[in-house]
C-alpha cells in the first residue's frame, strides 16, 4: 500500500509541476475503455485534486461507448468526477453520415465528390459510416482488384455491382480475417502467436516464445528461408508492407489496429485459445536467461495463467507454476498494482493443492500472505480474511510466519471499526512473541505507577538520549510494532489503558534501543504531559523527538511523529496560526513514505488550525475544507474525514447554507445519520466533535437552553482525545454556555457560575503553562464571570482586554463574538445606547470580514429597535 501511495503521490507532484509552470498542458488518453482499476484510479485523482495544475491542463479521453456499459469502471469514474467545480464536456463521435462518406472516398481517391458517388454510397452501406472501416473496406476493394487505378485516365475505377456480390458483411473483424487470410501460412502462424504478446512487441520476445509454434511452421521456414530466424525477419517485412504491423524501432513491432490483432487471434481455433497462450508462456519461460524474463515475467505468467493444466503434470511443474506468480506478484506490488498482484498470488495458491506443506512451508506462507495484503490493499477484507483463515489453518506457524499475517488482520479490524477484536488481537500477538499483554483495565493506582516508572527513566537519560544505541532484537522490533498499533487503537476510541501502551514502547526503548519507530514513543509521551496540563514538560519532549528524528531519519515514521509534536504537542504553546504550513509539509512527508494515515492527520489539522485561527473568510474556508475533505475521503480514511466534516458542515451553517443554522444537516453531512454511525461504530472523537460544533451554533445564534442540552452529550474531551487541538475552544464555549443559563435559570444561578467558572479555571492553567491561544479566551470568560457578580469594572476592563488580544492575534471570529458580548452588556446595564452601538458596528465589520452572513443577519434582527 506503501508504494502506492508514493507512486500516486509523485505523479501528482509530477502532474502540478507541469500544469503550474504558466503554460498550458494537453493529456490525450486514447482507448479508456481498456484501462484498468489502478489507471483509472489514478486518472480520477488527477482530475479530482485540486493541486494537479487546476485550469492549465486538459485532459481528453476517448473509449468506445459500445463497449462500455453503466457498470463498466469507466462510466462509474465519469459519474463519479461530476462536479460544478470541474468543466466536463462530452462528445459522441457517431457514424459519418453520406455526405461525410462522399467526401472522405473523394479525397482518399483524389477525385471529385460526384465521380465516386456510387461507390461511396455502397461503402457507407457495407461499413455504416465507420470511418476505419471505410478505410479497411476500401484496402480490401483494392487488393481484391475491384478498386483499380486506370493509368490511362489517371483516375480510380470500380464495379459497383461486383462490390455488392463479393462483400456482403459490414463486420471490419470478417474483412480483417479476409486480409490476414491472404497471407501465407507461416505468417497468419506468427501473426497468432504475435496476437498473444499484446498489440506492440519485442523481436527477442517473439522469438522466445517459438517453441509455441505449430511443427510445420519450422518446415516451410526451412523449406522457404533456411532457417526459422530469417523466416521471422520474412513474415514481420511482410506484414509491416501489407498493413498488419507497424514498426515501431529497429526491434519493435505493433499491430496497426487492436481490431486487426483482434482478427489475428481469432484464426486460432477457440477451443485451442488458451492452450496457446499457456505454450506461448511456458516457451518464453524455458527460454528466457534470468535477466529477459525479469523484463517480461507479467506477460509470461499472464499468458502461462490462461492454461494452468499445462502445469500440472507433476508437482514440479506445480511448484514451478506456483513460484512463478509468487514471483510476478511481487513485481506488481512493486509496481503498486495490487489488483493484479492479488490475481497472480491467488493463481499460485490455486497450485498449491498437490504440493505438501510442510514440504513447501514458505511458498505455502509467502503465498497466503502477500496475497492477504494485496486484498486488503485493495479493499477487498473478506478476501483477505479468507487467505489468513487458509493459511492459519495449514499447520503450526513460527511467530516469524504468523506476526505480518496477525498484523494485516489488525489493520483490517480497526479499518473495519472493530475496535474490541483488534484490540484482542493485538494482546495476543504480544503473548505469542513472549511477551506480557495489556492489563484489560488501567486501574488508577497501576496507571500511577507506570508513569513514574516512566518518569524516573526518562530523568536517568536525561541528556544521553542521543547517544543511546539502536534495538537489533528482531522480537522487541515486533512488540514496538504492536504498541504502535494498539496505541492508536486505544487512543483513537479513548481506552484509559492507552498511557501504559505508551510508557512501556518509551521504557523499552531507553532500555533496549532506539528504532525508527521507537521515535513516536517519545513524540506520544508528549501527548500525554500536555493532556495532564505539563505543556512545559510535552514541548521539552517534542524537541527530544525532533533531535531523533533528525539522527534516524525514519521516513516511514517521520509523519507520524511530526503529527504527535507538532499537532497535538506544539499546538497547546505554539500560535495556531504558524502551525498551517508545517502541516501541509508534514502531509506530503507522509505522502512520500505511503503513511496515508499520519498524511491524512495532517491534512485534518490544517483544516483544524484555520478554523481556530479564524482569520480567513467563511467562503473561502468552506472550498479549503471541501478540498481537504476530498482529499481525506480519496485516501479512504473515513474516520479521520469524520473527524473533519462537521467543520466544513458548521461553515456552511455560518454562511447561511443550511434550513436549519442550528443542525449541522446540508451540503457536507447529515447530523442524525453521522450521529448514528459514528456512535456505534464507537467514534467517540468524532461524536464529541460534532456536540462541541452544534453547541457552538446553539451559543452563536442565543439558543441557550439547547446549548444546556448539548452540554451533557460532550464527554470530557480527555478521555475521548487527550491533548486534541479543539478542547481549548470547546471549553469557550462550554464556559460561555454555564455563565449565559446563569442568566435565565436564576433558581440555578449559582450552580451555572461554579460550573462556568470550572472551564475558566482550565483555560486559566493553560494561559499560565504558556498556551497563547487562549488568552483572549481567558478575559471574555472573566468578563462574563465579573458580569454576574456585578463587577462593573472588572467586567468592562476584561472585554476590552478580550477585544485587544483576539484582534492582536487575528481572531477575526473571537474579535465578534467579544464585541458582541460587550454590546450586550452595555444593553443590560443603562438605557445609553452609544457604547452599544459602538460594539454592536464593530461586531458587524467583524463577521462581515469573517463572512458569517447568518450570525450577521441574526445579530441584525436582534437589536432592531434596542439601539
Amino acid at each position: 500500500m506503501e508504494a502506492k501511495n508514493r507512486l500516486l503521490f509523485l505523479f501528482k507532484r509530477f502532474m502540478a509541476s507541469i500544469g503550474g509552470g504558466g503554460g498550458h498542458f494537453v493529456l490525450f488518453l486514447d482507448d479508456l475503455q481498456f484501462a484498468d482499476a489502478d489507471s483509472l484510479g489514478l486518472l480520477e485523482s488527477m482530475v479530482t485534486d485540486h493541486d494537479t495544475g487546476g485550469s492549465s491542463i486538459l485532459i481528453v479521453g476517448t473509449y468506445r461507448d459500445n463497449e462500455v456499459d453503466d457498470d463498466h469502471p469507466l462510466a462509474q469514474m465519469i459519474e463519479r468526477i461530476k462536479s460544478p467545480e470541474r468543466k466536463q464536456t462530452c462528445i459522441a463521435l457517431s457514424d459519418l453520415e453520406p455526405e461525410d462518406v462522399n467526401a472522405l472516398v473523394a479525397d482518399v481517391l483524389q477525385q471529385p465528390k460526384e465521380m465516386v458517388t456510387s461507390l461511396s454510397d455502397v461503402v457507407k452501406e457495407k461499413t455504416l459510416g465507420n470511418p476505419f472501416h471505410i478505410i479497411s473496406f476500401l484496402g480490401a476493394l483494392e487488393r481484391e482488384e475491384l478498386l483499380t487505378f486506370n493509368f490511362g485516365t489517371f483516375n480510380w475505377t470500380w464495379d459497383v455491382e461486383k462490390v455488392n456480390k463479393k462483400y456482403v458483411t459490414a463486420n471490419v473483424s470478417d474483412l480483417m480475417e479476409q486480409k490476414l487470410q491472404a497471407l501465407p501460412l507461416e505468417a497468419r502462424m506468427v501473426l497468432q502467436v504475435a496476437s498473444c504478446l499484446g498489440c506492440e512487441f519485442g523481436w527477442n520476445t517473439l522469438q522466445l516464445a517459438s517453441d509455441a509454434f505449430p511443427p510445420a511452421f519450422n518446415e516451410l521456414a526451412l523449406e522457404k528461408y533456411k532457417t526459422p530466424s530469417l523466416c521471422l525477419e520474412g513474415v514481420l517485412s511482410r506484414s509491416v508492407e501489407e498493413g498488419v504491423l507497424r514498426r515501431v524501432d529497429f526491434t519493435t513491432y505493433c499491430f496497426v489496429h487492436d481490431q486487426i490483432q483482434a482478427a489475428a487471434f481469432n484464426l486460432v481455433v477457440e477451443e485451442d485459445r488458451q492452450l496457446l497462450q499457456a505454450k506461448i508462456g511456458k516457451s518464453i519461460v524455458d527460454q528466457a536467461s534470468p535477466e529477459e524474463l525479469d523484463g517480461v515475467l507479467l506477460l509470461a505468467v499472464d499468458l502461462c495463467n490462461s492454461d494452468p493444466s499445462l502445469f500440472a503434470s507433476s508437482p514440479k511443474d506445480e511448484g514451478h507454476f506456483a513460484q512463478l506468480n509468487l514471483r510476478a506478484g511481487k513485481q506488481a506490488v512493486q509496481n503498486s498494482a495490487f489488483s493484479y498482484a492479488a490475481v497472480y498470488f491467488m493463481s499460485g495458491i490455486g497450485a498449491l493443492d498437490n504440493l505438501p506443506f510442510e514440504d513447501n512451508r514458505q511458498l505455502h506462507v509467502d503465498l497466503y500472505g502477500l496475497a492477504s495484503q494485496a486484498h486488503y490493499c485493495k479493499g477487498d477484507t473478506d478476501k483477505m480474511n479468507e487467505c489468513l483463515d487458509a493459511v492459519l489453518s495449514l499447520g503450526s506457524l513460527t511467530v516469524e510466519e504468523s506476526f505480518p499475517l496477525n498484523m494485516t488482520r489488525c489493520k483490517s479490524l480497526y479499518v473495519r471499526h472493530q475496535y474490541d477484536e483488534a484490540l484482542a488481537l493485538g494482546q495476543k500477538m504480544l503473548k505469542d512473541i513472549g511477551y506480557k499483554p495489556f492489563p484489560k483495565k488501567a486501574l488508577m493506582p497501576f496507571v500511577i505507577k507506570e508513569f513514574m516508572k516512566t518518569k524516573l527513566l526518562l530523568k536517568k537519560y536525561d541528556g544521553k538520549f542521543l547517544d543511546l544505541p539502536l534495538m537489533t532484537d528482531k522480537n522487541r522490533l515486533r512488540a514496538l510494532k504492536v504498541f504502535k498499533a494498539l496505541c492508536i487503537l486505544t487512543f483513537q476510541h479513548g481506552d484509559p489503558i492507552m498511557p501504559v501502551v505508551v510508557w512501556r514502547w518509551l521504557r523499552w526503548s531507553l532500555k533496549y534501543g532506539l528504532s525508527d519507530i521507537g521515535c513516536v514513543a517519545f513524540a506520544t509521551h508528549g501527548i500525554i504531559l500536555v493532556s495532564m496540563g505539563d505543556l512545559k514538560g510535552g514541548f521539552e519532549i517534542a524537541k527530544i523527538t525532533e533531535q531523533l528524528l533528525e539522527r534516524l531519519k525514519p521516513m516511514d515514521q517521520m509523519s507520524y511523529a511530526l503529527m504527535c509534536t507538532d499537532n497535538f504537542v506544539k499546538a497547546w504553546t505554539v500560535p495556531v496560526q504558524k502551525l498551517i504550513a508545517p502541516c501541509v509539509k508534514n502531509c506530503e512527508i507522509g505522502l512520500k513514505a505511503g503513511d496515508n494515515e499520519a498524511a491524512m492527520w495532517h491534512v485534518f489539522y490544517a483544516g483544524c488550525f484555520s478554523w481556530i485561527a479564524g482569520n480567513k473568510n467563511l467562503i473561502y474556508m468552506e472550498d479549503l475544507l471541501g478540498q481537504y475533505c476530498e482529499t481525506i475521503q480519496f485516501y479512504q480514511q473515513d474516520a479521520i474525514y469524520n473527524c473533519l466534516v462537521p467543520h466544513r458542515q458548521m461553515v456552511l451553517n455560518l454562511l447561511g447554507y443550511a434550513d436549519d443554522p442550528l443542525t449541522l444537516t446540508g451540503i457536507a453531512m447529515d447530523e442524525g445519520q453521522f450521529l448514528k454511525e459514528a456512535t456505534a461504530c464507537g467514534h467517540q472523537t468524532a461524536v464529541n466533535v460534532v456536540h462541541s460544533q452544534r453547541l457552538e451554533l446553539a451559543y452563536y445564534f442565543g439558543r441557550y437552553n439547547l446549548a444546556s442540552e448539548i452540554l451533557d452529550d460532550i464527554k470530557p474531551w480527555e478521555t475521548v482525545a487527550p491533548a486534541y487541538v479543539g478542547i481549548y475552544r470547546a471549553a469557550l464555549f462550554q464556559g460561555l454556555t454555564c455563565y449565559a443559563l446563569a442568566d435565565i435559570e436564576t433558581h440555578r444561578r449559582r450552580k451555572w457560575i461554579k460550573r462556568g467558572t470550572a472551564f475558566m479555571s482550565q483555560i486559566q492553567k493553560w494561559v499560565k503553562a504558556g498556551n497563547v491561544n487562549t488568552l483572549h479566551m481567558l478575559h471574555l470568560l472573566r468578563a462574563e464571570q465579573a458580569r454576574l457578580q456585578g463587577k462593573a469594572a472588572v467586567a468592562e476592563k476584561e472585554y476590552g482586554e478580550a477585544i485587544a488580544t483576539s484582534s492582536r492575534n487575528g481572531f477575526i471570529h473571537d474579535r465578534a463574538l467579544a464585541h458582541e458580548r460587550f454590546m450586550q452588556y452595555h444593553l443590560k446595564k443603562s438605557d445609553d445606547t452609544y457604547w452599544a452601538r459602538h460594539h454592536y458596528d464593530k461586531a458587524m465589520q467583524a463577521l462581515t470580514d469573517w463572512g458569517a452572513t447568518a450570525l450577521a443577519d441574526r445579530l441584525k434582527i436582534a437589536s432592531e429597535g434596542r439601539l
